[in-house]
C-alpha cells in the first residue's frame, strides 16, 4: 500500500505545479495513440478522468489522468485526499474504532469515496463504512447517500444517482483502422462535476458522522505541510464551513474512461463476445492480419474472373490493421487475475528477451519453483496438439491424459491448447479479426484466451482452454508440477533449445498399448479402453517412460539420459486407476485453497 500512496502523493503534487499525470498500473498495455483522444472530444475538457471499475462501477485506480488541473482545485484535492484520509485514520484509529467506525480501507475505495466527496460536495465514506451487519442497516445506509443527490428517493446506491450517462461514438480513426468493426459502435461516457468539499458545518450521522477522527498530526500533518512547500495556492479547508462557498465555486469536470481507453478483458465487444478475445488487442494478430486474409481475396477473385473470362486483377490494397482500443486494462483475464501476466504474455506485449536478463536462471514461468526455474516439461508433438480434434470432450481427455501422465513424472504438463479454427471453436470465422468463439456447455468466455505467436499471428492461432487455467492447476507445490501455458512454453523450447537442455521423443510403440510383463503387473485395466486399445495404467506407463527417459521428478539433479522436455508422439490411453502421485493430489485438495478441479474430475466454471 505504501508504494500506492506513493504514486497518489506524486500525482498529487506534480498536477498542483502544473503537469498532466498519467498513472496506469502494470496491467495496462498501450495499443494505439491515446493523447489525441484525452485531447479531444468528448474528454477534452475533463480535468480528472479515471477507469470505472466493472464489479463495483466505482472508480478503478487502474488508470487515472489528471491534467489542466488547478491547484487549488477539486481534481488535485481529491488525489491529495486519499493519502491524507489514511494517515488520519491510521493516526486516530481508536477514535474512530470508538465509534464503530473502521480505521482501515483499500486504497482504491478511499480514492472512490474522494471522488465522491467532490461530486456530492461534502467528505464521505460510502464504500469504506458500508460494511453493515444486516440488511436494514445496509438499506438505510445506501438510502442516506441516495438522497444527498435526491432527497425524496430511496434504494441502491451507484454512480446512477451522482453522474450524468451519454452514449458517445466511436473515434473514427480508430473503428476504420479496424477490421470487421462496426462504424456505429458506441460506449458509455459517465460525467460528473467536481467542487472541493466541505461539511458545511454538519456531519449527519445517517452518512457516518465526522469523517476525519480529530486534528491532523504527525504524517498527515506533515503531508498538508509538504502540499503547502510547493508554493502553490491551497483548496479551501473542507472542514472549515466558513469557508463552503468559497469550495463550491472551485469545480471541475470528472469522466469515466470510454471503452476505448479503459476497456477490460471480459467486457462486450461492441460486436459481441469480449473485448480481451477478439483478437483486437493481439499484437501478432493485427499484426498478421492481412496476410491472413489475403488469400482467401485472391482466391475469391480468381474464381471470379475465371467464370468471366477476364485475367485475375491484382489485389486491392488494404490499410494496415489497428486496434480499435487504444489503452486496455488486463483485468481479471480468463480463468481469473492469477493470469493478467499469461494474458500480456498471449497478446505479444511481454518482454521476454528482458525478463530472461533480468533473470538469468529462468523463473519466469507458473511452474517455475526455486528448485526448478525451468522446470521438466512433458508434452505432446507438434502435429498431435495440432490435430483436428472432432470435439471439446475429444481435445479435453487428451489434455487430461498429458496432465495425469505428467503428474506422476513429476514433470510440468504443456498443456496443449487446439486450435481456434476448430469447427466448435468457431471455424473459419476464426481465420480473421475480429474472432468469433461460440459459447456452448463446454466453452465459456471466461475459460478461453486466443493465442498467436509474435510473428506468425493467425499460422499459430490457438485458444488456451478450459479447466487447466484455474489457479489451483497453475501453483505448484511440492506434490503438484502444475504445466505451462502455450506463451510460456514457447519461450520454453527456445530456452531448452538455445541451452541444449535436451529433448527426446516417447517411442511410440510403448504408448501404443503395455508389455506383457507390464500387462501381468497391472498396468491393463479391464483389458480394454474405447476403441479396443489397451490401457495403461498411469503410474505404470510413468515408470516405464522413467524407466527409458530418467526421472523421477522436475527439479532432480539433470542426470545423463533423462532430457529437460520428454515429447509425446500419440495420446496415451490410459485408464481410470489414479497413481500414486494423483492419490496424494486428491487427498491433499480436500483440504481446501485452491485447487485443480479440472483434473480432479470436478466442475471447475
Amino acid at each position: 500500500m505504501k508504494y500506492y500512496l506513493d504514486r497518489l502523493s506524486l500525482v498529487s503534487r506534480a498536477a498542483r505545479l502544473g503537469y498532466n499525470m498519467l498513472m496506469i498500473d502494470s496491467d495496462v498495455l498501450f495499443l494505439e495513440d491515446i493523447y489525441s483522444h484525452l485531447k479531444s472530444p468528448p474528454l477534452r475538457d475533463a480535468t480528472l478522468m479515471a477507469l470505472r471499475d466493472p464489479y463495483n462501477g466505482l472508480l478503478n485506480c487502474a488508470i487515472i489522468y489528471i491534467q489542466n488541473a488547478r491547484p487549488e482545485g477539486p481534481a488535485v484535492q481529491l488525489m491529495a485526499e486519499a493519502p491524507d484520509r489514511m494517515e488520519r485514520w491510521a493516526e486516530g484509529a481508536e477514535l474512530l474504532k470508538a465509534r464503530n467506525r473502521v480505521p482501515h480501507c483499500w486504497d482504491q475505495m478511499v480514492v472512490s469515496d474522494s471522488m465522491l466527496s467532490t461530486v456530492a460536495g461534502r467528505p464521505m465514506a460510502f464504500g469504506c463504512w458500508q460494511y453493515w451487519p444486516t440488511r436494514p442497516q445496509v438499506e438505510a445506509w445506501n438510502t442516506a447517500h441516495r438522497r444527498v443527490f435526491h432527497p425524496y428517493k430511496t434504494g441502491g446506491f451507484g454512480i446512477q444517482q451522482f453522474m450524468k450517462l451519454e452514449r458517445v461514438a466511436w473515434p473514427r480513426d480508430l473503428a476504420r483502422a479496424a477490421p470487421g468493426f462496426p462504424a456505429t459502435a458506441e460506449s458509455e461516457l459517465w460525467t460528473a462535476t467536481m467542487r472541493v468539499p466541505n461539511y458545511q458545518g454538519t456531519w449527519p450521522e445517517d452518512l457516518g458522522g465526522p469523517i476525519y477522527p480529530g486534528p491532523r498530526a504527525g504524517n498527515a500533518s506533515g503531508w498538508i505541510e509538504l502540499l503547502k512547500s510547493d508554493g502553490q495556492p491551497m483548496w479551501p479547508d473542507p472542514e472549515d464551513a466558513a469557508q463552503a462557498a468559497a469550495a463550491a465555486g472551485l469545480t471541475e469536470r470528472f469522466a469515466f474512461l470510454p471503452d476505448w481507453l479503459g476497456a477490460y478483458w471480459l467486457q462486450r465487444a461492441p460486436r459481441g463476445g469480449t473485448a480481451g478475445n477478439s483478437g483486437y488487442w493481439s499484437a501478432p494478430l493485427l499484426a498478421t492480419h492481412t496476410h491472413a486474409t489475403a488469400a482467401d481475396t485472391a482466391a475469391a477473385a480468381a474464381g471470379t474472373a475465371l467464370s468471366a473470362g477476364a485475367p485475375t486483377p491484382p489485389p486491392t490494397p488494404t490499410p494496415t490493421p489497428a486496434s480499435p482500443y487504444a489503452l486496455v486494462h488486463v483485468f481479471h483475464p480468463p480463468g481469473g487475475a492469477h493470469l493478467k501476466q499469461l494474458g500480456k504474455m498471449a497478446l505479444g506485449h511481454f518482454p521476454w528477451h528482458l525478463m530472461h536478463r533480468l533473470r538469468h536462471s529462468g523463473g519466469l514461468y507458473m511452474a517455475s519453483t526455486h528448485q526448478a526455474p525451468v522446470p521438466d516439461v512433458l508434452a505432446y508433438l507438434p502435429d498431435v496438439e495440432g490435430s483436428e480434434w472432432a470435439s471439446y470432450a475429444e481435445w479435453n481427455a487428451a489434455a487430461l491424459a498429458l496432465a495425469r501422465l505428467a503428474l506422476e513424472m513429476g514433470r510440468a504438463a504443456a498443456f496443449p491448447a487446439p486450435r481456434c479454427n476448430l469447427t466448435w471453436l468457431g471455424g473459419s470465422r476464426n481465420n480473421r479479426l475480429p474472432l468469433d468463439i461460440p459459447e456452448s456447455a463446454d466453452i465459456r468466455h471466461t475459460w478461453i484466451m486466443p493465442y498467436g505467436r509474435p510473428g506468425q499471428g493467425f499460422a499459430s492461432l490457438r485458444c488456451l482452454l478450459g479447466g487447466y487455467l484455474a489457479k489451483g492447476c497453475m501453483r505448484p507445490t511440492e506434490y503438484f508440477p502444475s504445466g505451462l501455458l502455450a506463451p510460456e512454453y514457447d519461450d520454453f523450447l527456445e530456452q531448452v533449445q538455445l541451452s541444449n537442455l535436451g529433448v527426446a521423443v516417447a517411442a511410440a510403440g510403448l504408448l501404443e498399448a503395455p508389455p506383457a510383463a507390464a500387462a501381468g503387473a497391472g498396468a491393463v485395466a479391464g483389458g480394454a479402453a474405447a476403441g479396443g486399445k489397451s490401457a495403461w495404467d498411469v503410474g505404470a506407463l510413468a515408470a516405464a517412460l522413467m524407466a527409458a527417459h530418467g526421472g523421477p521428478s522436475s527439479g532432480a539433479p539433470q542426470g545423463q539420459g533423462r532430457p529437460r522436455l520428454l515429447l509425446l508422439p500419440a495420446v496415451p490411453v490410459l485408464s481410470g486407476n489414479p497413481g500414486p502421485r494423483m492419490q496424494v493430489f486428491t487427498e491433499k485438495s480436500s483440504h481446501g485453497g485452491d485447487v485443480c478441479n479440472w483434473l480432479l474430475g470436478k466442475p471447475f466454471m
